[in-house]
């Protein structure tokens, strides 16, 4: 089974080389087209050896010579960044300014509820028995909840 698209592509592609070629030799006329080269050949020396003589020995290689190159900087070198010694180190900055003091102003007078009841257990912690009641003063104090449940058996220490 032919494909149309392949033979369609093939011819496209081929149709594309021929007119580049030909758009090639249009613009550029007597090149390629089999023109020969007229330079002069030098006639090639022939040696003539005499039968007696030895072959002349090979000329002696020319000697090298090196010539090394020396960089000679333009200005002289200079130090960068050098700090004398007897230089003063930089002044100190200045202690920040006190901030202004303001009179305190009066507690404002709220309806405040009276703290929840709950036990510190011989810490500064108080902890409270009842989560909501605990959400509630939290929100109160805008403090972080920590809610910590704790299951075992409390009378027997080695349960807990």
């Amino acid at each position: 089974m032919i494909r149309a698209s392949a033979v369609i592509a093939a011819a496209s592609v081929a149709f594309a080389v021929v007119v580049g070629v030909l758009a090639w030799i249009a613009t550029h006329p007597g090149q390629g087209r089999g023109q020969v080269s007229t330079l002069p050949l030098a006639p090639l020396p022939s040696p003539a050896i005499a039968e007696d003589e030895p072959p002349a020995p090979p000329p002696a290689p020319r000697p090298i010579v090196t010539i090394p190159a020396v960089h000679r900087p333009e200005r002289p070198e200079v130090t960068v960044n050098h700090i004398p010694k007897d230089e003063e180190a930089p002044p100190l900055p200045l202690p920040p300014l006190p901030a202004p003091t303001c009179a305190p102003q009066p507690p404002v007078a709220a309806a405040q509820p009276a703290p929840p009841a709950g036990e510190t257990y011989g810490t500064q912690v108080l902890f409270l028995n009842n989560p909501a009641a605990a959400r509630e003063a939290a929100q109160h104090e805008k403090k972080l909840l920590f809610v910590m449940h704790i299951s075992g058996n409390f009378e027997d220490s080695c349960f807990t």
